[in-house]
C-alpha cells in the first residue's frame, strides 16, 4: 500500500511541477511584472 501512495504521490508531484513550469514559462512570454515574483516562489 505504501508503494502506490508513494508512486502516486510521485506522478502529482511530476504533474504539479511540470504545470507549474508551463504557468512560468506563459507568465515570462507576456512578460507581465508578476514573472519575477513567480520566479522566486518556485
Amino acid at each position: 500500500m505504501s508503494l502506490l501512495t508513494r508512486f502516486i504521490y510521485s506522478s502529482l508531484v511530476c504533474n504539479l511541477q511540470r504545470v507549474s513550469g508551463q504557468f512560468i514559462e506563459n507568465y515570462q512570454s507576456t512578460a507581465s511584472p508578476h514573472s519575477s515574483l513567480i520566479h522566486i516562489i518556485y
